[in-house]
């Protein structure tokens, strides 16, 4: 590739950016003098001239260190956190007496305003540091440049104008930087930001952003074709060949001069709305004076809620009292309807009385002639009056004494009924203890059983005891005989047979002995068993009759039991006729 097919590459990217809707706009702000002087570098640069004694000034000016954009993240970090306690459009009743902001149902919505001007506080903080961050490529990138042009050795005024020119721009950089950091610094520090001015700085911060990132892409794509027209020019001084100038218009490089003008603007605008937001941070003093206040309002607020506490709890109470004293009227009013109706009903049957005797009377005064006198006929009137209204005193004394004696009854009725409640609760336990006993006592009976089967098989072995034992016996007389033959046969023989017989009647004499000694044995162990049996029957005989008299104590228990239950039906049915007699006759009396 030759320095020619560079240009024309550097021609077609600058024009690929001059179609952004954004460099229509800008290129108006942007002088014609400084896109003429950048033309001018370009072609000084084409005509290899030496420019070494200007460069050394210019890298004074345009060596861009690193401490002039590195700023104290922690001083910003921590005096951020301080600052962020503070919240603007809040009361001394949205904090607690540590200073804290009190989380309520009626104040969720400062909190959430706190926990966004927290997070776009911190955001601020990390796209300014990266702001800063994407900054220094492109100061690098363009102390490169300069290096690079000087190692071409060229040599122009025009050129060093325009390096002049972005010395300017990049002491007016460092200058709006460094106040945007001490107006962070000190904003911090006197409070929060509101929520718009947040906003718009966020806007503000993420559009320069993106444009650094397209600067940065520029200037990557440009480093790489100094680096191929430094390597060309490399080639051509070998082979000593001239390069043809090549002219640039004015509509090639205006866009990104202009682009970058207008980013020196943005920020200006931005520190401007900085410093609008740091005049209207609140004081400390008032800040100190506003967190003692909500301490003082947090402690009223906590007395008022104790306070409340013991209203609810008085209330409660005296809503409960009300409801009782609420239901016992109601009763009351029922009762007094009740006797209302009925005292209409003896008036109306009271007038149709008083209409018929007044019919009668006048047809007994026609009858009569008039012969009663009027005040005769009027004091008869008089003490007819005084004893209808004795007799109706005398029916609500009665009506009263009634009505008590049925709040007793109704009493008593209660009463039996809890007690006949108990009674079936004890029926039923004993009940369920005659269960018990029932099921204990077959459990005896089965071990009554089992040791009347050990009695059998005993009687079983006594009796083949006995069998045995007369087999023996069967046995002994049959050698009786047998020694009875022999002793006949003995006398008939010879006295060499006596020894023998002599010898046998010892052997027998021997045998008798042993059978009356096995018999002896077989006799006391007999008598053993029949202890041991005599003792078990009387041992069972012991627990039959105890668990004979329990059940039978159980039994009375429970008759006495059914018996007084019986009674109490009873009463209550004789109580419950009263009642009903009573209340008949209430009804009565009340008609009457």
């Amino acid at each position: 590739m030759t320095i020619k097919e560079d240009l024309n590459e550097c021609e077609d990217f600058i024009k690929l950016k001059t179609f952004n809707k954004n460099v229509s706009t800008r290129e108006k702000s942007y002088s014609k003098d400084a896109q003429n002087d950048t033309i001018q570098n370009i072609t000084a640069l084409k005509q290899n001239d030496s420019i070494d004694s200007i460069l050394i000034n210019s890298d004074k000016k345009m060596s861009f260190q690193k401490d002039a954009f590195s700023f104290d993240t922690k001083d910003i970090s921590n005096s951020g956190n301080y600052s962020l306690n503070v919240i603007h459009n809040t009361s001394p009743e949205d904090y607690t007496a540590d200073g804290a902001v009190k989380i309520t149902p009626k104040k969720n919505k400062y909190k959430n305003d706190f926990v966004s001007n927290n997070n776009h506080k911190d955001n601020e903080i990390k796209q300014f540091n990266s702001f800063d961050e994407d900054l220094l490529p492109i100061f690098n990138s363009l102390n490169t440049l300069i290096e690079k042009g000087s190692s071409y050795g060229y040599n122009s005024s025009e050129f060093m104008h325009s390096i002049s020119r972005l010395n300017q721009y990049s002491e007016m950089l460092n200058e709006t930087l460094k106040k945007v950091n001490c107006n962070l610094f000190t904003g911090c520090n006197c409070g929060a930001l509101n929520n718009s001015q947040l906003i718009e700085f966020h806007e503000n911060m993420n559009h320069f952003k993106k444009q650094n990132e397209i600067l940065c892409s520029e200037n990557e794509a440009l480093r790489n074709i100094v680096l191929r027209l430094n390597q060309e020019v490399a080639n051509l001084k070998k082979d000593k060949e001239n390069v043809e100038d090549k002219n640039i218009s004015n509509e090639y490089i205006s866009g990104l001069l202009s682009s970058y003008d207008q980013q020196l603007k943005e920020k200006d605008d931005i520190i401007v709305s900085l410093k609008e937001i740091k005049d209207k941070m609140i004081p400390e003093d008032k800040w100190n004076a506003l967190k003692e206040q909500a301490k003082i309002v947090l402690e009223e607020y906590e007395d008022s809620i104790k306070q409340i506490h013991l209203y609810k709890e008085t209330i409660c109470k005296l809503t409960n009292e009300h409801s009782l004293k609420m239901i016992e009227l109601e009763n009351q009013l029922t009762e007094q309807s009740k006797g209302k109706k009925y005292a209409e009903q003896e008036l109306l049957e009271l007038k149709d009385g008083y209409l018929l005797l007044k019919s009668q009377i006048e047809k007994f005064e026609k009858s009569q002639g008039s012969i009663i006198l009027l005040n005769d006929h009027l004091k008869i009137v008089e003490n007819l009056n005084k004893e209808h209204k004795n007799e109706i005193n005398q029916l609500i004394s009665k009506t009263d004494d009634m009505s008590f004696k049925l709040a007793a009854l109704t009493k008593e009725r209660d009463t039996l009924a809890v007690q006949t409640s108990e009674l079936y609760a004890e029926n039923l336990c004993l009940l369920s203890q005659v269960r018990t006993m029932e099921k204990h006592t077959r459990a005896q009976k089965k071990q009554i059983n089992q040791q009347m089967k050990e009695i059998e098989s005993l009687k079983k072995m006594d009796l083949t005891t006995k069998e045995t034992l007369s087999q023996v016996i069967k046995v002994a007389e049959y050698v009786k005989q047998e020694r009875d033959n022999l002793t006949d046969q003995m006398n008939q023989k010879k006295s060499e047979e006596i020894l023998a017989s002599h010898q046998e009647s010892v052997e027998l004499k021997r045998l008798q002995h042993h059978l009356k000694i096995s018999k002896l044995k077989a006799k006391k162990k007999l008598n053993q068993l029949n202890q041991r049996l005599q003792e078990q029957n009387e041992e069972f005989d012991k627990l039959r009759k105890t668990y004979e008299n329990e059940l039978n104590d159980l039994k009375d228990i429970v008759r006495q039991k059914q018996n007084h239950i019986e009674r109490l039906n009873f009463n209550k049915s004789s109580y419950d006729e009263r009642f009903n007699e009573l209340w008949s006759t209430f009804h009565e009396n009340d008609k009457v």
